[in-house]
């Protein structure tokens, strides 16, 4: 028969119920000289000191719980680690974000866009996707996008031949909102025939029949004059059409031809127009 004395054990100190086992007979660890006898254990059990000279049995619970301290001075129990009280520092959030996306109702955060931190903190942005994912619904924001256009100096019955000195082209979509700049200087104006557009517009515009934007330009070296000269957004379409007065009217709806346009003619203006998506 083995002793365990406890005479040295402060209160709460374990001895696992594997480890004095081994060195009992049967089950009990019997008194001596002022000893406590535990006469019944189980796999997993373990002793805790109950007193500076007595120990007492802590039996096992159901998968799951942890052995939480009491205190000094106190006997150890099971139960649940409870992240406000028993957990110190900061969690790691690494582990979670390379497995996790974050969902909150309707709306899905994928890693490859935001973390629920980036967007509260700032510190990235939002993130649309490449290719938008169009909505029906008139109070969703489903697209952000910045980008750069080529804009040429056409004609609506066709174009070939142009070349530039500058052909520049930026735009900001929000949602269905279109924001775009552009500059087109020739350096040959080519074969224009019918029309003179503006071709190239980076999204369709909407499809609302005879919805149209018309915008004021700068233009220069013209083959003709002109009072005024405006780019036309038309429905459905990704062109903008010149048209303008060549005097004073009562309308500004004439449009340029091939023979209004010189081989050096510059046309510049920012345009804001509703996308078809």
């Amino acid at each position: 028969m083995a002793w365990i004395s406890p005479t040295s054990r402060a209160a709460g100190a374990l001895i696992t119920a594997s480890i004095w086992n081994q060195d009992v007979v049967a089950n009990p660890v019997a008194v001596h000289a002022g000893e406590i006898a535990v006469v019944s254990q189980a796999i997993g059990d373990l002793l805790a000191a109950s007193s500076v000279t007595a120990f007492a049995r802590l039996a096992d619970i159901a998968t799951g719980s942890a052995l939480l301290s009491g205190g000094v001075g106190v006997a150890p129990a099971y139960g649940k680690v409870g992240l406000s009280t028993h957990v110190d520092g900061v969690l790691a959030k690494a582990s979670q974000h390379a497995q996790t996306a974050y969902k909150d109702e309707a709306n899905v955060f994928s890693l490859a866009g935001n973390s629920f931190s980036e967007i509260l903190g700032v510190a990235k942005g939002l993130q649309f996707p490449a290719t938008q994912l169009a909505s029906s619904d008139a109070n969703v924001l489903d697209d952000y996008e910045e980008g750069t256009w080529t804009p040429v100096i056409g004609g609506s019955g066709g174009t070939s031949g142009q070349t530039y000195t500058n052909q520049i082209g930026r735009y900001v979509k929000i949602g269905k909102s279109v924001t775009l700049a552009f500059l087109c200087e020739l350096s040959n104006k080519g074969t224009i025939t019918g029309s003179v557009e503006i071709q190239g517009l980076p999204f369709v515009a909407d499809v609302t029949t005879d919805l149209r934007v018309a915008f004021a330009t700068q233009w220069s070296n013209l083959a003709t004059t002109w009072v005024n000269v405006i780019a036309l957004g038309l429905s459905n379409s990704s062109v903008l059409r010149i048209r303008g007065t060549t005097a004073a009217a009562t309308d500004n709806t004439t449009e340029l031809t091939t023979a209004d346009i010189g081989n050096t003619t510059t046309i510049t203006a920012g345009v804001v127009y509703i996308a078809s998506a």
